[in-house]
């Protein structure tokens, strides 16, 4: 009882914490009106009588926590990103591919998101880019409950991927796939608010919407073939639905922030790509989400391969590569990664966190709540695909390092060149950018 009273004790401690984390960043025009509440006088901690029952201890070796892959921080690498052409870049337009991972929504966390985490993905794992969902709807107790918390607990979120040095995408995530114009006010007021505090800050990327307009143009599989309204209202959610409601979203960040990459939802229907692809929006800095799911399929694999070239931009935000008893499929896995590589689409590996929901990389029946918030997890307490792709993440993060050591030594080398020419200054700047 006591250990549990005390949990709770941290879990408000915690709380509080989350409330103030940004208030130090907020200006007075932003800054998100909380009701004061009375706290109670004093909490009471009940003792019992310790049990003289004996009982058997099982003893787990778990061998040593985990360290740093000592590759340099991912923001110090890339700097301001960019998406050019169906590339997205580092701050010298130079081509890159992102690794991280989903962690689990900001509504369940469970005590899961803190520095000691995000430190541990980022640092031990090699992350270069984390991704928080913010669960919307009001009956999940999602955004719409109570918007100025939430608000702070994605404050706190971003505070701490900053302090990390990684890049940190925010997702908008409409879980009962409704129309994502029925929310527009409310992702208006949350994305406006963090883009004005967060202007020019490097490490933030905007998912406006994932999961939206999923229950559109859908039809319940049948013999009869589809009425031709129906199906041209199922091709219709790009241009009817996700489109309006992302240039509107667009237009309210670019006030605050005119260069972030925005993360902008295709339709989850199949071969809807093309009609992005066809129409896209004619904003900067917008790069397009896809999920995958399941088995490696050649079929999907050579249409995502054909819509790049095409030159639309891609980010993988949920890559989820499980079979139908929630398998881990390796081989699936790699196929999928070498693919996107091949073609400069990041992707983030689902999911990482404090609950038991399948696919999850962690082993919480190891754990308890502190040994999960303590992070810097030993091997014995990471999953089998856990470990997998944590192997995958920290081989990029070599490879960045790589890369960035690659850089230095070219920038050395250029250094004196560059001095003795700066009559081409504005020239050479054109073509790098170009």
């Amino acid at each position: 009882m006591i250990n549990k009273s005390k949990s709770s004790l941290a879990f408000l401690l915690a709380a509080c914490t989350v409330l103030s984390a940004c208030s130090k960043r907020l200006p007075p025009e932003t800054l998100p009106s909380v009701t004061a509440t009375t706290a109670p006088s004093e909490t009471s901690i009940e003792e019992t009588e310790a049990t003289t029952t004996e009982t058997e201890e099982t003893t787990i070796n778990v061998g040593p926590n985990s360290e740093s892959c000592e590759a340099t921080l991912p923001v110090e690498v890339y700097g301001n990103l960019n998406v050019y052409q169906k590339y997205l870049t580092d701050s010298d337009f130079r081509a890159i591919n992102l690794d991280g991972v989903c962690i689990n929504s900001l509504n369940y966390s469970n005590g899961f998101i803190n520095d000691a985490t995000i430190n541990t993905l980022v640092n031990d794992w090699g992350c270069d880019v984390l991704r928080f969902s913010m669960n919307v709807e009001e009956d999940i107790g999602g955004y719409a409950s109570n918007p100025d918390v939430k608000f702070a607990e994605a404050c706190s979120v971003i505070d701490m991927c900053i302090a990390n040095g990684c890049y940190v995408i925010i997702d908008w995530n409409l879980v009962s796939g409704c129309n994502p114009g029925e929310y527009e006010d409310l992702a208006t007021d949350f994305f406006s608010r963090l883009a004005a505090i967060y202007t020019d800050v490097p490490n933030v990327i905007y998912e406006i919407s994932s999961g939206a307009s999923f229950a559109s143009g859908t039809q319940e599989e049948t013999d009869e073939e589809p009425d031709e309204d129906e199906y041209q209202e199922s091709t219709d959610v790009w241009d009817d639905e996700i489109r309006p409601y992302s240039a509107s979203l667009i237009e309210s960040i670019r006030e605050y922030d005119s260069d972030c990459v925005i993360i902008v939802q295709t339709p989850v229907q199949e071969d809807c790509l093309s009609d992005v692809a066809n129409n896209p929006l004619e904003y900067s800095n917008i790069i397009y989400s896809i999920s995958i799911f399941g088995e490696y399929d050649e079929v999907m694999g050579q249409e995502l391969i054909d819509i790049s070239e095409e030159g639309l931009p891609m980010i993988c935000t949920d890559l989820r590569i499980y079979g139908e008893d929630n398998e881990f499929l390796e081989n699936d896995f790699t196929s999928y990664d070498e693919l996107l590589k091949s073609e400069y689409i990041s992707w983030c590996a689902y999911y990482i966190g404090g609950d038991a929901s399948y696919g999850n990389m962690i082993d919480n029946s190891y754990m308890d709540a502190q040994a999960v918030a303590d992070a810097h997890w030993p091997d014995v307490y990471i999953t089998e695909t856990g470990l997998f792709i944590r192997d995958v993440i920290i081989e990029n993060a070599l490879d960045r390092e790589d890369y960035y050591q690659r850089r230095l030594e070219e920038e050395t080398e250029d250094g004196d060149e560059y001095d003795d020419d700066e009559e081409d200054e504005d020239d050479t700047t054109s073509s790098t950018q170009g």
